[in-house]
């Protein structure tokens, strides 16, 4: 008898156990769920002359979204929107000729360490239109006006327009404060954004070491895409 009724209790207990791991599990159920179809193309405002391309969950380094989209023809962006959103948006330049969705404001650290994504800012990165050309050169700008205006300062100003549309509607808030960083042509791309903007420019903007004499600067590239034997005649 004292056996059965040992057997009784650990049955009891057990049962008991399970029973509140399920409890607990349902409980979760939809907060796993949430989560899971909160990064989806379905939760972000339909926006005029934009299109998602694709929007995905993300665990590294924190949980956040990664959306990737296209402006008008051919204006790549990739914005990342963490899950513990600090209300706050930083947007990152790219360097060179730019074309690609490196994002300079995603190395930014804090005093603790941790990256701008870390901290909770939303992110977003742009190729302002193009892809680089052969070794780095400007071919893409040949005969394509609209490449020259969007490299020169229109692609940079209209994912950013863009990209606060989206954080605002995905999150159901406002943004707090609105940032820029850039270094060398992303310098140059956050101080475009400023004179562009004027009084609506981002609340704060670092650009580091942006190019003074664009035109010699242009000039630079050209003489590395063609090589150090090869001749540049041209008027400025």
């Amino acid at each position: 008898p004292q056996l059965n009724t040992h057997l009784t209790r650990r049955l009891i207990r057990h049962r008991s156990r399970t029973a509140r791991f399920f409890c607990i599990l349902l409980l979760l159920l939809p907060t796993i769920a949430a989560a899971q179809n909160a990064c989806s193309a379905l939760n972000l405002p339909d926006l005029p002359d934009l299109s998602i391309d694709s929007a995905e969950p993300s665990s590294a380094p924190v949980n956040h979204c990664v959306v990737e989209g296209t402006i008008g023809e051919e204006i790549h962006f990739r914005l990342l929107l963490p899950e513990n959103w600090n209300g706050k948006f930083v947007m990152g330049g790219d360097g060179g000729f730019a074309g690609t969705l490196n994002n300079q404001a995603i190395g930014l650290s804090s005093r603790g360490g941790e990256n701008v994504l870390q901290s909770g800012y939303a992110t977003v990165s742009t190729d302002v239109g193009h892809t680089p050309g052969p070794g780095g050169s400007a071919s893409w700008a040949l005969n394509n006006l609209e490449r020259v205006i969007n490299y020169g300062h229109l692609g940079v100003h209209r994912t950013a327009v863009s990209a606060k549309s989206l954080i605002s509607g995905y999150y159901g808030q406002e943004i707090d404060r609105s940032y820029f960083y850039g270094c060398s042509n992303g310098g140059r791309e956050a101080l475009m954004e400023v004179g562009v903007l004027g009084p609506r420019s981002p609340a704060s903007c670092t650009a580091t070491r942006p190019p003074r004499r664009r035109g010699a600067t242009a000039l630079g590239f050209c003489r590395r895409a063609v090589g150090r034997t090869g001749r540049i005649r041209t008027r400025l």
